[in-house]
């Protein structure tokens, strides 16, 4: 996980620090129930950080466009920030707190398993979201992690 900024933000034009992450409002990917709101915020919770949401938004793919044209700081996957900084004005930073690997996992109905361009989707996101084998050996796993 990573924060990012617009391109030239006056405050981290030095980096991150735990108070230039806290000071800021921040755009939040909050979809009911999935494990990047409720890790995120349990780990802020266990820091003593409480971060000022500005906007929350049902998914990550919103974010770098609303923190490329706004003062807001977003945290957001890796690979996310990575793919929409050849396209947005933002800048990737840490995280001042470490936040630990989890599942990304994908549903679907039984009826639809065999179903050809649900087939696709699945493998599509599996690719996506699947992490490179340095990190699988960092994490000492090789499921999927964000």
């Amino acid at each position: 996980m990573f924060c990012i900024v617009r391109a030239g933000h006056p405050r981290f034009r030095t980096g991150m620090s735990l108070e230039a992450f806290v000071e800021p409002k921040h755009a939040i990917a909050d979809s009911t129930g999935t494990a990047h709101a409720i890790i995120i915020e349990q780990v802020l919770a266990r820091h003593r950080i409480h971060r000022k949401d500005a906007v929350r938004v049902p998914g990550f793919h919103v974010l770098p466009m609303i923190v490329a044209n706004s003062d807001l700081l977003a945290v957001v996957p890796n690979r996310l920030a990575q793919a929409f900084a050849r396209f947005e004005a933002i800048k990737i930073l840490s995280v001042p707190v470490s936040i630990p690997p989890y599942a990304v996992n994908v549903y679907w109905h039984e009826r639809y398993h065999h179903d050809p361009p649900n087939q696709w989707f699945r493998g599509m996101f599996v690719k996506l979201h699947r992490p490179s084998k340095s990190q699988a050996a960092r994490n000492g796993r090789s499921r999927s992690k964000s």
